[in-house]
């Protein structure tokens, strides 16, 4: 499977900027932070890759490629039924435990103390929710440490400063994005050494990217275009509602 080695990012042309370039190449060892108006899931993944695969003249071929070079990690919230450890993180045969501890850091010991991490292992719900919080996001992120995919979308609660550091040489060859829902604060950025922030409208486009601080001194810009793109795209949705009900009735008519 061909990987990428790099994301080249464009901005819309009205985007809030801390620098004058209209793009910005991502490359292995950056970690970039992500504000979307959706939370990052396995449904809403698509969204994430659709923006970052708008790189100009590229969107056609690099669309199915940059798919295929993405690992996601977001929070387990809930088990409908008893599941294998393998199959609930969706790690490869050739995973054994110990690629689960070491996987698992420096909460490996406290994540045995409810179950032992083993692909094999069955778990419930009921175990899950044993887990402190902490432990929890350490083991919602084992499937983003053992893949070899190099953009790895990654949850804002599950990322801390401490997992990064313990995670360093695995993320020297990867390009770590830390997704928010809605504009991040001082409570939710948990890492240093964030090479730019970006924020994506409902439409798609990038409209602002750059510090942590420019997001905060332009809050108010950056929220009014966020508001009028998705007002364009309602709007858009509901023209072709109608357009389609109105199909259905002439052909109804016939």
């Amino acid at each position: 499977m061909h990987k990428i080695s790099e994301v080249m990012l464009s901005f819309a042309e009205d985007a809030i900027l801390e620098k004058s370039e209209k793009s910005v190449i991502l490359k292995k060892g950056d970690i970039v932070g992500f504000s979307a108006p959706m939370t990052l899931s396995r449904y809403s993944v698509k969204f994430f890759e659709k923006v970052l695969a708008r790189g100009k003249g590229k969107r056609k071929k690099k669309s199915p490629v940059l798919l295929d070079s993405i690992a996601i990690a977001v929070p387990f919230k809930f088990l409908l039924a008893p599941i294998a450890l393998r199959d609930l993180l969706g790690v490869s045969d050739n995973v054994n435990a110990g690629d689960l501890r070491v996987a698992a850091g420096s909460r490996a010991g406290k994540i045995e103390k409810v179950f032992p991490l083993d692909p094999d292992t069955v778990v419930t719900d009921k175990d899950l929710k044993k887990l402190s919080i902490d432990s929890m996001n350490y083991f919602s992120l084992i499937s983003c440490t053992l893949s070899d995919r190099p953009i790895l979308l990654v949850h804002g609660s599950l990322i801390t400063e401490e997992w990064v550091n313990e995670n360093r040489t695995v993320l020297e060859n990867r390009i770590l994005i830390i997704c928010y829902n809605g504009l991040p604060d001082e409570l939710t950025v948990p890492v240093k050494n964030i090479k730019t922030y970006i924020v994506a409208a409902a439409d798609l486009d990038i409209v602002a990217a750059g510090n942590f601080n420019i997001l905060k001194k332009r809050k108010a810009a950056i929220e009014k275009l966020l508001l009028e793109r998705e007002e364009k795209v309602v709007s858009a949705s509901e023209r072709v509602l109608v357009i389609s009900s109105t199909e259905e009735e002439e052909d109804d008519d016939e």
